[in-house]
Formats: structure tokens, sequence, C-alpha cells
């Protein structure tokens, strides 16, 4: 796995396969809040299935992932949410949510 903390421009795809494998499934699907257990707001990342099925809900009305327009994703305005550390225990990278801004702004690549 390529590092987040890599100066320079990120070299790291902005593709769903890279987004779900590499972040989402390993820091959301923990066993916390968005296991096939915990379930919170009825989510789960664990697995890459799951993961894409979550990816595809709406939450408060609101789509996961609108592709092209991340502030209109909850996926990404959940994440960049100061006051909504997502996860809470250890936080994502912000190098992880600029990649996951960037993959949403550019069409969501993948997320079919």
């Amino acid at each position: 796995m390529l590092s987040a903390c890599a100066s320079g421009p990120d070299p790291r795809p902005e593709t769903a396969d890279y987004i779900i494998e590499a972040i989402l499934v390993p820091y959301c699907g923990r066993g916390g809040c968005h296991s096939s257990v915990a379930r919170a707001r009825d989510m789960s990342f664990d697995t890459i299935p799951r993961a894409i099925a979550a990816l595809h809900t709406l939450q408060h009305g609101v789509p996961m992932v609108v592709p092209g327009d991340p502030a209109a994703s909850r996926l990404f305005t959940v994440l960049s949410d100061s006051s909504k550390i997502m996860p809470p225990d250890v936080p994502l990278p912000q190098a992880d949510i600029a990649l996951i801004e960037r993959w949403i702004a550019a069409g969501a690549t993948g997320l079919q």
C-alpha cells in the first residue's frame, strides 16, 4: 500500500477500487462503527461488497456519493466536518480525505 504521507503529488489512484479497499474498509469497517455488527447509520464498510452497497445509499436524504460534486456527497461532507472526527478512535488522514474529494470531483471513477 502506498503511503498517504509522501510529499509531492499523491500517486495513489483516484478509483473506487482503491478508495474502498485501501481507505474505507480498513478505516471505516473496523468494529467500532460501520462493521457488519455495529452498522452505524445502517451502513457497513467491513467488506468490499458492503462498502460498495453503503456508497449507493442515501443518508438523511443525501446521496453518499454524487459523482462530480463532493459538496453534495455525504461521504465527503461527513469526513471533512471537523466536528465529526471519523473514525473517532483513529481519524482518517487528511491526505485520504483529499483523495476521496478528488475521486468524487473526478466523477467517482469505478463506482457503478
